[in-house]
């Protein structure tokens, strides 16, 4: 895999570009990005980015500095390219591959469309990475759920966008083959939901909590882009415009691992998942937000070809984003579980957890902002007493940002 990944940005830094000169591939207008940077204050809890139990990215008092820098050159006037790069402070690397794909844009005389993308990318599972590199601008960090998807389900493959209407309303239909995602349902099995801004990269690794011996041959770090089992996964998703203001959209996603494949410390998972979202923006300007996950993970089978791992997941959560005259407000509620269906006397891995989430973004000059965040997340998770850990926990941070785009 790490082959194709070289091979696959090679090409798109050499492709030729009979539509353009070389000043117009290093353009001002091909480079884009934003950049985070700012004080956390946080709880005293081990953060799960050290190897702890805790459900936030920071531990203390920190200065967290984040970056995501893109370049996109034309190729023709429909092919384009896009190559980022993702620099965290709080992961190991620093600086990583973030995205690097082949994009065909619809034509836009077309009455049905044709788009698709070939690379290295994020399937389009979160209805908060609506902005330019994959961002989300109503919070500083993503839900659960996109925090999830953020970290273990970064996909290397193909996908295929249809767009069209049905009884005069727009509709996109995707469909999408994938590799390299095979130890998605790691993190979310042994650590559980976390609530982070942190984005997988290529040859990234993201630590696990401590497990049980049965696990001897898991590497204490989880690599989220890997191919351990040479199988190919898929999703398909649907977004229907019911209206100007209203949108439904729905997904289902399936790596297809192979649960007893094993390379290099990394176990394939096998991990299904359906979402389905809202999206609406009211007359006053106000957005809503609304998404609800569910899946399934399994890893290793005994002599019986009963999963070792057997674990169901499922979260959801409520966006209320509103702009006043000096700023913008937002509020969310995130509720998640996992529930463990196997060796619970050694290993076991049930969780339940709330989270709440208000931000408020004040504008600077231009295209950079101000933004302060609190964050409080209670959890109830066993497995921590395995650690000498109370149950339950309650984790608290509070981020004050300078956040800008360009």
């Amino acid at each position: 895999m790490r082959h194709a990944l070289s091979g696959l940005v090679v090409v798109l830094v050499i492709w030729p570009c009979p539509s353009a000169g070389a000043r117009d591939l290093f353009d001002r207008s091909t480079v884009s990005g934003v950049v985070v940077a700012g004080p956390v204050l946080a709880s005293e809890n081990a953060a799960w980015t050290s190897g702890g139990s805790g459900k936030l990215e920071h531990r203390g008092a920190e200065f967290a500095a984040d970056a995501i820098v893109a370049w996109r050159p034309d190729m023709t006037d429909r092919v384009a390219s896009h190559i980022s790069l993702a620099l965290q402070s709080s992961v190991r690397g620093v600086v990583g591959l973030d995205e690097a794909y082949v994009r065909l844009r619809r034509d836009p005389g077309a009455s049905i469309g044709v788009s698709a993308r070939a690379g290295l990318f994020f399937p389009p599972a979160s209805l908060e990475h609506d902005g330019a590199e994959w961002t989300t601008h109503y919070t500083l960090t993503p839900s659960a759920i996109g925090s999830w998807i953020a970290e273990e389900v970064k996909v290397l493959g193909a996908e295929l966008t249809v767009h069209t209407a049905i009884a005069e309303r727009p509709v996109n239909m995707t469909v999408a083959a994938f590799g390299a995602n095979d130890t998605a349902g790691a993190l979310l099995t042994f650590r559980g939901w976390a609530l982070h801004d942190i984005r997988a990269t290529a040859g990234q690794t993201l630590p696990l909590p401590p497990v049980t011996p049965v696990f001897f041959e898991q590497a204490v770090r989880t690599r989220p882009v890997v191919e351990v089992d040479r199988r190919i996964g898929g999703y398909g998703r649907v977004e229907v415009a019911m209206s100007d203001a209203l949108s439904l959209s729905g997904m289902v996603y399936a790596n297809r691992g192979d649960p007893t494949a094993l390379r290099n410390g990394q176990y394939a998972w096998q991990t299904r998942f359906a979402t389905v979202g809202a999206s609406l923006r009211t007359s006053g300007d106000t957005t809503i937000l609304a998404q609800v996950m569910v899946g399934n993970s399994i890893m290793g089978l005994d002599p019986a070809r009963r999963a070792v791992t057997d674990v169901s997941f499922s979260s959801g959560y409520v966006l209320i984003s509103k702009p006043l005259r000096t700023g913008s407000l937002t509020g969310r509620i995130d509720l998640f579980k996992v529930d463990d269906r196997s060796l619970l006397d050694l290993e076991n891995n049930r969780e339940r957890g709330a989270a709440a989430t208000g931000a408020w973004a004040k504008p600077l000059a231009g295209a950079t902002e101000l933004v302060t965040e609190v964050q409080a997340v209670w959890s109830d998770r066993p497995a921590r007493a395995r650690i000498g850990l109370r149950a339950e926990q309650v984790d608290v941070q509070t981020r004050i940002a300078v956040r800008a785009r360009f």
